[in-house]
């Protein structure tokens, strides 16, 4: 992380003040640092997050009692979210349904809070919802926080059979037909703690709300598997727990949409961009594909990229002889915000992930057909 705040600077890239602050909270927590200021504010954190717990947990009593009525749609409701903060893999397995649900012959749509959403003249971009509709030409995308209104909204507009929720997990107000949760393999609960002391969004007992666990970039994290197979059943021993991979599939170019083979990038000199949660998976992804990573130009996730460091990242670029940027599909909608197709820089090609299921994968999909027949 340093040497990306390092690279950052030296590129005149002016990072916002809450970004430094992230990531020095995130460094505090990891224990690396351990002068005065930052054990106090570690227990400040502690003390935070043992207050937030509380609330949580006296929050999940009241809707498990049944003191509040749940929001319940005459369209059946899939939710997809995770219990930490950082990429997961949500997205990538909200296309994955679906594509599956499309391919059916359902009528569907997504529902997603729209995470640091750019307001615009047209409404609100967010890159993850973009990414959808790139991946799936046709599929309907709502972008509302208040989740039982745009479950509402796509029902009048679309007449869908089927809504699926994006990050809703921590959501209690909505009755969801099938609750998902995804489970990073990577990191999949930090230290353990809640915010703001640790990554936790929700404490372990709200895992018992779980019908399935996907287990994300289970290839990276193949030595904790047993682990969290285990803290997993401690709380819920009936949901499905399935393992998954991020798999590439092509590039695409940023211009035309013209795609290419992955073998595009073998042995070749490129530049690696991106603004993403977990940037080492990408640089280990390209690595995997063969490229020689002269250039790393790595931002905070969501980070809507402006004219001036563009700028420079297409002049380091030329000086270093690197004709070709490779970056993520999450990327491209904000890349978009500030380049035209004819734009005057190196060739900026869009890497297309799909994520596999390798483990239950059938029993998965028959929940949801299940829950579609119901």
């Amino acid at each position: 992380m340093a040497d990306l705040f390092k690279k950052n600077i030296d590129l005149n890239i002016c990072l916002p003040l809450k970004e430094h602050i992230k990531k020095y909270l995130a460094d505090i927590e990891s224990s690396k640092k351990r002068d005065f200021l930052s054990k106090v504010l570690k227990s400040i954190l502690f003390c935070l997050s043992f207050l937030y717990s509380i609330i949580l947990e006296a929050r999940l009593f009241v809707y498990n009692a049944g003191f509040f009525k749940l929001y319940r749609s005459n369209v059946r409701v899939i939710s997809v979210g995770n219990i930490t903060v950082g990429g997961t893999g949500k997205t990538p397995l909200v296309a994955l349904i679906a594509q599956y649900l499309i391919k059916a012959g359902y009528n569907v749509a997504v529902v997603t809070r729209g995470y640091a959403a750019l307001r615009s003249a047209s409404g609100f971009l967010a890159d993850e919802a973009e990414m959808l509709k790139q991946q799936l030409p046709g599929l309907k995308v709502e972008i509302n926080r208040d989740r039982a209104k745009g479950i509402n909204s796509v029902r009048e507009k679309y007449n869908c059979a089927c809504v699926i929720l994006d990050d809703a997990f921590q959501n209690l107000k909505i009755y969801k037909g099938l609750n998902i949760v995804c489970i990073d393999c990577r990191n999949a609960f930090g230290n353990k703690l809640l915010l703001p002391a640790g990554i936790m969004r929700v404490p372990f007992s709200y895992l018992k709300l779980a019908d399935v666990f996907v287990l994300t970039h289970s290839d990276s994290g193949d030595k904790y598997i047993r682990s969290i197979y285990e803290k997993l059943r401690n709380f819920n021993r009936s949901a499905l727990i399935c393992r998954s991979v991020h798999m590439p599939q092509c590039f695409y170019n940023f211009k035309d949409n013209e795609e290419f083979v992955l073998s595009k990038i073998r042995g070749k000199k490129i530049a690696a961009l991106c603004g993403i949660a977990n940037p080492q998976s990408f640089e280990n992804m390209l690595h995997n594909l063969g490229a020689d990573i002269a250039l790393k130009f790595y931002f905070p996730d969501h980070y809507f990229y402006q004219d001036k460091e563009l700028a420079n990242i297409f002049k380091s670029c030329a000086e270093n002889f690197v004709s070709v940027l490779v970056t993520t599909a999450k990327d491209a909608p904000r890349l978009k915000t500030v380049l035209k197709n004819n734009y005057n820089g190196p060739e900026i090609l869009i890497l297309k992930i799909q994520l596999q299921i390798k483990e239950n994968e059938e029993k998965f999909m028959e929940r949801i057909s299940c829950l579609l027949a119901a």
